[in-house]
């Protein structure tokens, strides 16, 4: 996830490039109109949904309940 203002950014480029280079599955989320510093201190510009939906597929693969 990384949060773009402009999209043309070095954290942008940066995310792409690395999103390019990753050998296994992934995603590339861009949060629009926002800098990496609101991801700190605006948490209400996070989207939670997405995190929790990522975080439930892949970190629980292969755990025993």
């Amino acid at each position: 996830m990384v949060g773009s203002v402009p999209e043309t950014s070095k954290a942008t480029m940066f995310s792409v490039e690395a999103c390019k280079l990753a050998f296994e599955s992934k995603e590339l989320f861009v949060v629009r109109s926002i800098g990496h510093v609101d991801l700190y201190d605006r948490v209400n510009l996070i989207p939670w949904d997405k995190l929790t939906s990522l975080f439930n597929k892949h970190l629980t693969q292969g755990v025993i309940r």
